[in-house]
């Protein structure tokens, strides 16, 4: 005779089917839901970054290349195409990691990459220690979600982002899902900066320090090796920053502008578009200490495309703008020691 647990695991064994069979649909409903829409944002992200296409000129950076670069109008001035793959906050390692990864996906199309740089290049501390989210969305990519696990803060966050699609999303992400769809990559910071508040700052000693870290500059260097071995051209791009914040420190600033400056002198595939120089000045053009309102990326985005076209026409370094302003032999220190 039967236990009587059997028995009635035996009489309700249809609703328990029933049960299990609505949990499966339910289930394999959820993963279809999660898999359709994470393919929807990737495909608008890839949009808005240039990924789903070829490009012979790729943009990467964080927030300067974001708000200091119009790929529209550049797109137009060269008659090409331009993949602007820049992350708010991305630092040395997030950089090289994007590039490696748009190599991945467009392995022959490039002919140049430009490559925000700033006073703080070298400087590891002070940007986002998070950026490394917003490259969840290409975690499909085996090494990218090599890089991804190493940087992850747990492994509960790094294997939640791996099984479902949507979770890889934040707010930002899913916003330039959107604008890829629309089409949309202008500046969308307006107005002008009141310098008084940063002088303040300043005088505090409330600003970001310039440093010289010793891994930020190996990845740097890393970063221009694999650009030259892919026989593309680097282009330092010094997107303007506001010259009250460019001397805070002044010894510290010129030591990498010299930096910059010597990388450039020094390899025959690295060229050195200061920027800075020209439009730090130019409050009207910043939206903030760092960054440039709409006028400003309309004026840096046009001498970018200028100096540019100069190469793609040319097929080569010749007929670019100078990128030094002084003799090579005339520098103050060589790369080895500007590394100190």
């Amino acid at each position: 005779m039967p236990v009587p647990l059997i028995r009635d695991l035996r009489l309700q064994a249809p609703s328990v089917c029933r049960l299990a069979s609505k949990t499966v649909l339910l289930l394999v409903l959820f993963v279809g839901l999660d898999r359709s829409l994470g393919w929807m944002l990737r495909t608008g992200l890839d949009r808005y970054y240039g990924l789903n296409e070829p490009a012979a000129v790729l943009c990467v950076g964080h927030s300067h290349t974001v708000l200091g670069v119009d790929k529209v109008y550049l797109e137009q001035a060269l008659g090409l195409p331009v993949a602007k793959f820049a992350v708010e906050g991305a630092n040395a390692a997030d950089r090289l990691m994007m590039i490696q990864y748009y190599f991945t996906r467009q392995p022959k199309s490039l002919r140049a990459v430009v490559y925000d740089v700033d006073a703080h290049t070298f400087t590891g501390a002070g940007l986002s220690s998070s950026s490394y989210q917003l490259l969840f969305p290409f975690i499909d990519d085996p090494e990218m979600r090599r890089y991804l696990k190493q940087n992850c803060a747990s492994r509960t966050e790094y294997v939640l982002r791996r099984l479902l699609c949507t979770t890889r999303y934040n707010e930002l992400t899913i916003s330039l899902a959107m604008r890829g769809y629309l089409k949309k990559w202008s500046n969308f910071k307006f107005g002008k900066f009141n310098v008084v508040a940063l002088r303040q700052q300043i005088r505090e000693g409330r600003f970001r320090r310039i440093a010289f870290d010793k891994d930020s500059i190996n990845l740097f260097e890393k970063t221009t090796s694999f650009v030259s071995s892919h026989g593309c051209t680097m282009f330092l791009a010094y997107i303007p920053t506001i010259d009250v914040f460019n001397g805070a420190e002044p010894e510290k600033f010129q030591h990498s502008v010299e930096m910059l400056d010597h990388y450039a002198a020094t390899s025959p595939t690295i060229v050195f578009l200061d920027y800075n120089r020209e439009y730090q000045s130019r409050h009207d053009l910043f939206f903030d200490s760092i960054h440039l309102n709409r006028d400003g990326q309309k004026e840096v985005t046009a001498r970018l495309a200028q100096d540019l076209k100069r190469f793609l026409s040319n097929g080569g370094l010749a007929g670019v703008v100078d990128h030094k302003q002084s003799d090579p032999n005339n520098s103050l220190k060589t790369v080895n020691s500007l590394k100190q």
